[in-house]
């Protein structure tokens, strides 16, 4: 059983890393489309960024936690 359980684990956790590479992407894309539009200050250019990786960093728990 402690097999099955490692091997369910092992295929969570790939199917996780899958997601996150489409996922990355897509914020990517988009904070870049933002930054490109209007002319914005550094400051807002910054806070994009931080929103952008924290939200790389919220994808691949919320993905765990939704395919469990």
């Amino acid at each position: 059983m402690n097999s099955w359980m490692e091997l369910t684990w092992a295929t969570q956790l790939g199917w996780v890393l899958l997601n996150s590479v489409w996922q990355f992407s897509i914020i990517a894309i988009s904070v870049t489309a933002i930054r490109s539009l209007p002319p914005v200050s550094p400051r807002q250019r910054h806070r994009l960024a931080c929103v952008g990786m924290l939200a790389m960093g919220l994808c691949p728990m919320t993905t765990w936690f939704m395919s469990s």
